[in-house]
């Protein structure tokens, strides 16, 4: 009874009967066929021509991608009305904790600071 394998998608694949029957090199994938690599390297050409084809139909219906300032200013305005702006509350808490914040850590600084300070002069 020969072995079964996956194979990508899913279905059963009667694996072969010994190692002269593999091709690619032994490590039980078959090499590419002259369609599948051909399929396999058409694949970006399929893309490209979707733009194209995108292209034509855009200049077809007279509607095309606008570029320049005005379209960027919109894109801000929207992506701006997307954002949630904090009350005055939260902005003076927000900065409150932004100023203790930094109030310790200069303190910590400062300790360390003089403490070094004097263990230098100490030391010599």
């Amino acid at each position: 009874m020969a072995k079964t394998a996956r194979t990508k998608k899913g279905q059963k694949a009667a694996a072969p009967a010994s190692k002269g029957a593999r091709q690619g090199g032994g490590k039980g994938k078959p090499k590419a066929s002259g369609d599948k690599a051909k399929a396999a390297a058409g694949k970006g050409g399929l893309r490209a021509r979707a733009q194209r084809a995108q292209a034509a139909k855009q200049a077809r219906s007279g509607t095309r991608e606008r570029k320049g300032v005005g379209k960027f200013l919109r894109e801000v305005k929207v992506e701006l009305s997307k954002v949630t702006w904090p009350s005055r509350e939260e902005l003076t808490q927000s900065t409150i904790v932004v100023f203790v914040a930094i109030a310790i850590a200069a303190l910590y600084i400062a300790f360390f600071d003089e403490a070094f300070t004097r263990l230098i002069e100490l030391i010599s």
